[in-house]
């Protein structure tokens, strides 16, 4: 078996880095294009690299919808709201935005995709835990009222 010395593996982590950095770079870029099918895939791609840095990118465009899903001529990977899965691959460093998400925005469609995607990462009983908390800790009554929302939201399974 050939074993790669230390500079060497050091070399080869440095040059992975450096590239993992560009495409992230790009991935971003294209996010913020006018062409809806460079967003869907570039949305894709972040999710499936999971690139945690990509969080703030990737909620800012949640509501992205690919309509071409499930009819006959969609042969793609990525699912009808891309950005949402792409921040329910990432999983848990996702959580703190959404949460941010629910309480600040005011288009309920966001608000139930940020909701989506934590009850996809933690699960019903943790994402309802986490969102107790979060009204536990909010002052702002308009805040706490879109937390209790997202709450209904997980019991009534959407």
């Amino acid at each position: 078996m050939y074993a790669l010395g230390e500079k060497r593996r050091f070399q080869l982590l440095e040059q992975l880095t450096a590239e993992r950095s560009d495409i992230h770079g790009y991935l971003i870029r294209e996010l913020s294009t006018n062409s809806n099918p460079q967003k869907f895939a570039a949305a894709y791609l972040i999710g499936l690299y999971r690139m945690e840095r990509a969080v703030e990118d990737l909620s800012e465009v949640i509501t992205i919808e690919d309509s071409t899903v499930n009819t006959e001529k969609h042969k793609l990977l990525w699912s009808k709201h891309p950005a949402v899965e792409a921040l329910i691959r990432i999983g848990n460093p996702a959580v703190p935005k959404m949460l941010e998400l629910i309480q600040q925005n005011s288009d309920p469609k966001v608000r139930d995709f940020a909701a989506r995607v934590i009850l996809d990462v933690d699960g019903a009983e943790v994402g309802e835990f986490r969102l107790v908390k979060a009204i536990e800790s909010q002052r702002d009554v308009e805040k706490k009222d879109r937390l209790k929302n997202a709450i209904q939201f997980f019991r009534n399974g959407k």
